[in-house]
C-alpha cells in the first residue's frame, strides 16, 4: 500500500516493534539531480556529485521524526549508473568513490548518527530483496522501485520539482 506522506500516520506499536523505516538518498533525502550537470558529471566518473547535494528538506525532518518517535532509520542506496561498455575496473573504482561521497554527505548533513543501518548496493539492486527488515516503511522518489517494495511505502516528492 502506498501511503501519502501527509496523511501517514505511524504507529508507535511498530516503533516498539522494532520497525524500520528505510529511506533512499538520490532524488529523496538528498537532491542529486538538483546537482549541476549531474548526468555529464556521472558519466565522466565524477563520484564527487553525490557530495554535491543539497538535502531535500522535508524527508530529512521525516527521518528525524521517525527516529524520534523509535522507529530504527535505515538506508538503502545504489552505486552509481554507467555508461554503456564501461570497464569494470572503472565500475569499481567509481562505486567506492560513491560510496565513499555518500556517507561523506550523511556525515555532514548530521544524519549518520541517527542510521541504524546503511546498505550500499549495486545499481538496479532490489531495495526490497536487501532489506534486512521485510515489514519496514520505503520512502522513494521512483515508482518502479515501490512497486517492487511489498510493505507500506511512501513516494518521495521534491517539492522544488513537483509539476503543479
Amino acid at each position: 500500500m502506498e501511503l501519502d506522506l501527509l496523511e501517514y500516520k505511524p504507529d508507535p506499536r511498530d516503533a516498539m516493534d522494532g520497525r524500520t523505516v528505510y529511506f533512499y538518498m538520490d532524488g529523496t533525502i538528498a537532491d542529486l539531480y538538483g546537482v549541476p550537470n549531474v548526468f555529464q558529471r556521472l558519466d565522466n566518473n565524477d563520484a564527487t556529485a553525490y557530495r554535491d547535494a543539497a538535502p531535500i528538506p522535508e524527508y530529512v525532518n521525516m527521518m528525524h521524526q521517525f527516529k524520534e518517535m523509535g522507529y530504527r532509520i535505515g538506508i538503502i542506496t545504489a552505486g552509481s549508473r554507467f555508461p554503456p561498455n564501461t570497464p569494470r575496473d572503472v565500475k569499481d573504482k567509481m562505486n567506492e568513490e560513491t560510496e565513499a561521497n555518500k556517507i561523506e554527505w550523511l556525515k555532514d548533513k548530521g544524519l549518520w548518527g541517527i542510521i541504524d543501518t546503511f546498505q550500499f548496493v549495486p545499481y538496479g539492486t532490489s531495495k526490497y530483496e536487501v532489506a534486512e527488515d521485510k515489514t519496514g516503511i520505503l520512502v522513494d522518489d521512483e515508482d518502479k522501485v515501490l512497486n517492487q517494495w511489498f510493505s507500506d511505502r511512501i513516494k518521495a516528492v521534491n517539492k522544488n520539482k513537483a509539476i503543479h
